[in-house]
């Protein structure tokens, strides 16, 4: 079976893209429906110039970016970790060590360049884990080598990807797609390349996207086996008897 596929810039450092995507898979699980989709990732920068390691925390770096006081950047911080918390995560963003994720994403192509798609959801995964749960410096090689290393990669390779310009190419591109698409701000999923959900939506929301292309998709197929007598509505579509 042909899975419709959702691609999606996302990046590591970013909140909501790893509550928006756990929550389309938690979604998806509930409707039974997961198997009928696959995931692509496409790379995202929120801060292409990001150092190795911010100076400041979190809450700090916040009320800094956005001119608040330490007590309400602290509580918005807070109220992220419960969302996080919500769909599932051991969430602790007021502790990440934030910095540049280029490498992060070079990494994740590289996998995904060996055509393993469960390898490169669980290298996804792996990063996001490290970052936001075990609050780990995802910029450090050191870190991206131990993260490589669990999905079955030897230290060498990783090494000769992490010290040479590979894969650059790749995370540009996919930047340059999603600037030329109109991407501002991350999460951004295109689901079967024409429906959009931007940001961390609700279930609801997500719930009739992700219905509307499944009623879609089967639409198309029953009219491409018989080009009349079709009857559709919100369950999906059937021949008419």
């Amino acid at each position: 079976m042909n899975k419709i596929i959702i691609s999606y810039w996302s990046d590591f450092i970013c909140p909501f893209c790893y509550i928006g995507e756990q929550r389309m898979k938690n979604l998806m699980k509930e409707l039974n429906i997961f198997d009928k989709f696959k995931f692509k990732l496409l790379s995202f920068e929120l801060d292409p110039n990001a150092p190795k390691q911010r100076k400041l925390n979190i809450v700090e770096n916040l009320a800094k970016k956005y001119n608040m006081s330490i007590d309400d950047a602290r509580n918005t911080v807070n109220h992220i970790n419960e969302l996080g918390k919500a769909e599932g995560i051991d969430f602790k963003y007021d502790t990440c060590l934030g910095g540049n994720t280029f490498n992060a994403h070079r990494l994740v192509k590289y996998v995904e360049s060996k055509g393993n798609y469960e390898n490169t959801e669980q290298m996804i995964h792996a990063i996001y884990d490290a970052y936001f749960t075990k609050n780990l410096l995802i910029s450090d090689e050191h870190v991206l080598i131990e993260l490589g290393m669990k999905i079955g990669m030897t230290k060498e390779e990783i090494e000769k990807i992490l010290n040479s310009e590979e894969f650059s190419k790749e995370v540009r591109e996919d930047e340059e797609k999603g600037y030329l698409e109109g991407v501002h701000g991350v999460p951004y999923f295109i689901v079967n390349g024409n429906q959009v959900i931007s940001g961390a939506v609700s279930k609801d929301d997500m719930k009739e996207t992700l219905l509307n292309v499944l009623n879609e998709e089967k639409k198309t197929k029953i009219e491409g086996n018989h080009s009349e007598g079709v009857i559709c509505d919100e369950t999906g579509c059937q021949l008419k008897k």
